[in-house]
């Protein structure tokens, strides 16, 4: 009787076992995904702050340039 039931057991143990894979693997993604997003995020703000930075220090210089 016990190994009657035993291949069920270990199929549904497998199965658990596979989800539980899962779902720490789309876990794990999510949270790789979104710490990739967020990084990106913010290196697009630090180079648009840059540029704007580096237009500015220009516009200083050419007027200072045409003021002489």
């Amino acid at each position: 009787m016990a190994s009657r039931y035993h291949w069920r057991q270990r199929l549904l143990g497998s199965l658990q076992g596979q989800l539980q894979l899962a779902t720490y693997l789309v876990v794990f993604l999510g949270f790789t995904g979104a710490s990739s997003v967020g990084l990106l995020i913010g290196q697009r703000n630090l180079l648009a702050n840059d540029q704007q930075l580096a237009s500015q220090s220009i516009a200083l210089c050419d007027k200072a340039i045409t003021d002489i």
